[in-house]
């Protein structure tokens, strides 16, 4: 517990100035006694330097005589006529011993001559050592018993520029301690009265302070209690420094009035935009609610609730508790969202409250700080399950019309050879033409075999059509399928009904270019299914040339060896394409030639497809047209 616990603020001011005034006066205090003990001690040295010296001088004839004597008397003498008067009016004497020295150490003279032997040298001490060896005035620190420092002085004896002996005095600290005493005395007494006076003007100070302060301290619990009209009378301030913190603080509650006042205001309008909102959010015919990092609900909208039942978000709710029979969702998005920090739409089947499976349309976006770390998720969802049950009937419609157009065509196209071999039967088994030559009877059974021909190659194609081959993947180069396709074409009697050969080297031909790619990659194909492919567009390309032309075939893989697309590109500058019909190329049974079945482009994009790629057409009627096959690097799934 602090001592000041419990006390009011003028007596906490008080003892505060009290405690300021006391240490500073302590501080000037020792500052003095400090600076008065520097200033006597330099001058004690000073004095007991000046002793020394004088002594050398005087000693300095009876050394050379060995006067012993003499020296006695001036060491006995120099104790006498160095008296010191203390502050209380007693003398006592500066200095405590004096002596002569040869230069070699040797004693011959000393103010005390009982205490050490006369012609003979002074212990082997430190300081002893020292005075001896000492070319300069030397001062050294010796405490006797009563721990009163004495400053042994030091002065060589010279005599033309030689030392010939050491004069030696012991000066004591006893006559600084004593003065340094009586003054401390003084000082002391000075300090305890500024001490007092300053706690006088202390409290005298406080209660002056206090006052004006607890004016406003009063004024302060009533603004905190609510009584805003509260204010202070400025007029009855003492202090101008205080007047004007009480103005202050008046203009200050009439700010608080005025913030509060906007407050009020401001709530009101937040709160009338609130409920807009949550009329806009449970009307909007989709399902919002927030969710922290850790699945659980923050908020809802009524929207949710109505599917998968009420929701309090103080109860931490998981969100697979509510809309997966709080079985944690392995296929959850939200790990993908908060690490990729992008928006995710897909589709998912919920069961709501009432048990029934729902197809939901979900939009799952990151909510961000202001430091833009992603700390919450907000989904919206729709109830997209009649869509969804229009798009399966829709989609079960346009099977029906592709069936009945597919039929129509299929019919359409087997009438033109069955009404051929029908005629050929019917006139081989006519009485009229029983009498016919055996070429016309051959020419009949070779319309026959021909228009068979035709039957099963377009059944052939029309079974390809309705029911393809999944893909027998394997890794494989482009190139080598390109290859073998090329060498079927030019070795095809297929495309050489007249002379001279449809595809040849020279001028009145088809000339083909190769461009590929050297060290291509292998990629997951169907060797057969690609062959085929690319056999039904070259087919196309040399019959648009009408056997004069280049057909030129590019192959390349775009963007690096280990990801991308592999590119296959086949051109010619035959007829061309007019743009109406582009879109139609793909159409199956949609042909501009005669006698063709219009499948073979149709069965080449749907195995692209099936592989995971694309065909791209780029044509311009009456110049050229060119097929770019597009098949991706990775693995097909």
């Amino acid at each position: 517990m602090k001592i000041t616990s419990g006390l009011s603020l003028g007596h906490k001011l008080s003892i505060t100035i009290s405690l300021i005034v006391f240490f500073v006066a302590l501080s000037i205090s020792l500052f003095i006694l400090r600076q008065e003990w520097i200033t006597l001690e330099d001058e004690l040295k000073h004095r007991g330097i000046n002793i020394a010296q004088n002594l050398s001088y005087l000693s300095t004839y009876p050394l050379l005589h060995e006067d012993i004597w003499t020296l006695y008397r001036l060491t006995s003498d120099l104790i006498k006529d160095n008296p010191a008067t203390h502050p209380g009016g007693l003398q006592e004497n500066v200095v405590v011993y004096a002596m002569i020295l040869k230069r070699d150490g040797t004693l011959l003279a000393h103010s005390n001559p009982l205490k050490f032997e006369i012609g003979k040298p002074l212990p082997r001490t430190a300081i002893n050592e020292n005075a001896i060896k000492s070319d300069k005035p030397l001062i050294q620190t010796i405490k006797n018993l009563d721990e009163i420092e004495i400053y042994d002085i030091t002065v060589p004896i010279i005599l033309d520029k030689q030392k010939i002996g050491i004069a030696r005095v012991g000066v004591s600290e006893k006559v600084l301690v004593r003065t340094i005493a009586g003054v401390r005395k003084k000082v002391f007494a000075i300090t305890s009265a500024l001490v007092l006076a300053g706690i006088a003007m202390g409290f005298l100070i406080a209660r002056r302070i206090t006052g004006s302060l607890e004016k406003l301290r009063v004024a302060a619990r009533a603004v905190g209690q609510g009584e805003l009209e509260k204010t202070i009378p400025v007029e009855k301030i003492r202090g101008a420094e205080i007047k004007e913190l009480a103005g202050t603080f008046n203009l200050m509650i009439k700010r608080i009035k005025e913030k509060i006042e906007e407050i009020h205001k401001t709530k009101e309008e937040l709160r009338e935009e609130r409920d807009k909102l949550d009329k806009i959010l449970d009307n909007m015919g989709a399902g919002l609610f927030v969710i922290d990092k850790n699945r659980r609900i923050i908020w809802a909208n009524s929207i949710i609730e109505g599917w998968f039942g009420n929701i309090n978000p103080l109860s931490y709710t998981f969100c697979y508790q509510k809309i997966n029979n709080s079985v944690v969702c392995n296929d959850c998005e939200m790990p993908y969202v908060i690490g990729g920090g992008s928006v995710k739409h897909y589709i998912k089947v919920r069961r709501t409250r009432d048990g029934v499976d729902r197809y939901f349309q979900i939009h799952l976006a990151p909510i961000r700080d202001e430091k833009g770390d992603i700390i919450q998720m907000l989904e919206l969802s729709q109830d997209i399950t009649e869509k969804v049950k229009l798009e399966k009937r829709l989609v079960h419609s346009e099977k029906l019309a592709s069936i009945g157009e597919m039929a129509a065509g299929v019919a359409h196209e087997i009438r033109n050879p069955l009404g051929s071999i029908i005629t050929a039967l019917t006139l081989l088994h006519s009485p009229s033409h029983s009498v016919g030559s055996e070429t016309d009877k051959d020419r009949l059974l070779d319309v026959i075999k021909k228009e068979t021909k035709r039957l099963n190659a377009m059944l052939t194609d029309f079974l390809n059509f309705a029911k393809p081959k999944e893909p027998a993947l394997s890794p494989n180069n482009i190139n080598d399928i390109i290859e073998d396709t090329l060498n079927i074409l030019k070795h095809s009697n297929l495309l050489h009904p007249i002379s001279p050969p449809l595809i040849k080297g020279g001028a009145g031909g088809v000339v083909i270019k190769k461009e590929l790619q050297t060290n291509m990659i292998k990629i997951p194909l169907d060797y057969d299914q690609i062959k085929q492919v690319i056999w039904n567009i070259t087919l196309n390309a040399v019959q648009a040339m009408n056997g004069n032309g280049e057909l030129r075939i590019v192959s390349k893989h775009i963007n690096g060896q280990r990801e991308g697309t592999v590119q296959v590109s086949i051109s010619d500058n035959g007829c061309g394409i007019p743009q109406d019909k582009l879109n139609k190329i793909f159409e199956p049974f949609y042909t501009t030639k005669e006698g063709g079945t219009g499948l073979g482009l149709s069965i080449a994009n749907r195995i692209v497809e099936r592989h995971g790629g694309h065909i791209e057409i780029e044509s311009k009627n009456g110049y050229e047209t060119a097929f770019i096959i597009n098949l991706p690097v990775g693995a097909v799934s």
